[in-house]
């Protein structure tokens, strides 16, 4: 019976000590969103440089990549405005202004 009293007893204060863990962790974890939602927008310059870094790493620059390519088509007088059909566009848009301009 003294041994069954021990076991109980162990596992009785094994289990209050992990339910206390996870109420701390709980409580650090929303001290951290009360905090973080506090210092919003005023970012130290170590968190600023984090937080570019982070985006760098989730968005690379490939501009060291094609400079290549870039050189090249400078070099053949071959830059365009940048494709698609932004030129037509323009185009577009000067026809559409003229014939307002005769109306």
């Amino acid at each position: 019976l003294d041994a069954l009293k021990r076991i109980v007893g162990a596992f009785v204060q094994t289990h209050v000590e992990v339910e206390d863990k996870q109420s701390r962790m709980e409580e650090e974890e929303s001290q951290l969103y009360k905090r973080r939602a506090r210092t919003y927008g005023k970012l130290s310059g170590d968190e600023v440089a984090e937080e570019a870094e982070a985006l760098r790493e989730l968005f690379p620059d490939f501009s060291e990549d094609f400079a290549d390519i870039e050189a090249r088509a400078a070099a053949d007088g071959d830059l365009r405005g940048g494709g698609g059909d932004d030129d037509q566009m323009d185009q577009d848009d000067e026809a559409a202004q003229r014939t307002a301009d005769e109306s």
